[in-house]
């Protein structure tokens, strides 16, 4: 099993939280966006593409709720320890949150290349 130490998991839980507030920003941005075109059109395509980026808000919440919750216990049980061991947690643990971010940033990725296209479309 590989093993991070504890300065490589911090900064990988501040690199997932900081991609994560940075999407959620640009989603509501382009929520708002929509909303707005919305207001303005009864286009279908604009309600499907307001309620994707409310399923990708929804679950990048998920995601941040779990990479928190894994967050708050490696603190907890450093803090009970009362020091830093030089090898934390097995790098396997957190392969799985990982994979999500992945899977949420290709999916993401083709949503926003569809709006782009939309918004060039009715510009």
């Amino acid at each position: 099993m590989n093993f991070i130490t504890h300065e490589s998991l911090h900064q990988r839980f501040k690199g997932w939280i900081s991609n994560i507030d940075f999407w959620q920003s640009e989603i509501r941005f382009f929520k708002k966006q929509q909303e707005l075109i919305l207001a303005h059109s009864q286009d279908e395509t604009h309600a499907r593409m307001l309620n994707e980026l409310a399923h990708h808000q929804r679950l990048l919440s998920k995601l941040r709720q779990i990479i928190s919750a894994h967050s708050s216990f490696y603190c907890d049980y450093v803090n009970r320890r009362g020091e830093f061991p030089d090898q934390a947690i097995g790098e396997e643990d957190f392969h799985e949150s990982e994979k999500h971010l992945q899977v949420f940033k290709r999916s993401y990725k083709k949503l926003k290349e569809r709006l782009r296209k939309r918004s060039l479309a009715t510009a």
